[in-house]
């Protein structure tokens, strides 16, 4: 996610139980699905960000994504909304789910469940283009400015640059992280997820039609 760094918040690397355990909770809080798009080509020393230009985060850096709609997968979703914003399609097999992250916002009752995607090639190799949602440009990964992004990317970042799968959860006041939990796991785990998410989604869907 990409917004202003507030002041520095107490954060942890827990085990895999302990931070499972919490994320994977049925209990709790409304969920809202959303997909974020990090691309990162071999060798994995740059990665492409989009500095947002208005709504939620304007003026800051982050992936590509949004909302699931109604009827979509969530890789559709991914492949959509990447498409939309940048301009660019990514190859099925060089899409990649790696995490499913949770934000809480103090004072805001649905929890924000973010579907998180790292593509290593971009069909025909096309160069990403300015959309009215995003501007494209490529980083370092040496020189990620994490300074106009979510305090949370820092801790994650390198997890998904070495094309690790984790999950994670982030409570936040505002743009102030309050605290963290991440925790490796395997792709079948984030697949799980996804697969959880989906069924959940279908469920509202077709209630909302009776």
């Amino acid at each position: 996610m990409a917004a202003p760094v507030g002041a520095r918040a107490a954060h942890h690397v827990t085990s895999h139980a302990a931070a499972t355990g919490r994320m994977l909770s049925a209990a709790g809080p409304p969920r809202k699905a959303c997909t974020l798009v990090l691309v990162s080509p071999p060798p994995h020393t740059r990665v492409l960000l989009g500095l947002k230009k208005r709504g939620f985060g304007a003026g800051f850096w982050n992936g590509f994504g949004g909302k699931v709609e109604k009827g979509e997968g969530i890789v559709e979703a991914a492949h959509r909304e990447l498409e939309e914003e940048a301009g660019i399609r990514v190859p099925p097999d060089a899409m990649q789910q790696i995490s499913v992250i949770d934000f809480t916002f103090v004072g805001k009752p649905t929890t924000l469940e973010v579907h998180v995607f790292r593509a290593t090639a971009i069909e025909g190799g096309k160069e990403a283009s300015e959309s009215e949602e995003m501007r494209p440009q490529w980083f370092d990964a040496k020189d990620i400015p994490f300074d106009k992004m979510w305090p949370d990317d820092r801790l994650w970042f390198p997890l998904m640059l070495r094309g690790a799968c984790f999950r994670a959860t982030f409570d936040f006041d505002d743009t102030v992280m309050l605290a963290s939990e991440i925790a490796e796991c395997s792709p079948e785990e984030v697949e799980a997820a996804r697969e959880a998410a989906e069924a959940r989604m279908r469920d509202e869907w077709a209630a909302k039609e009776e």
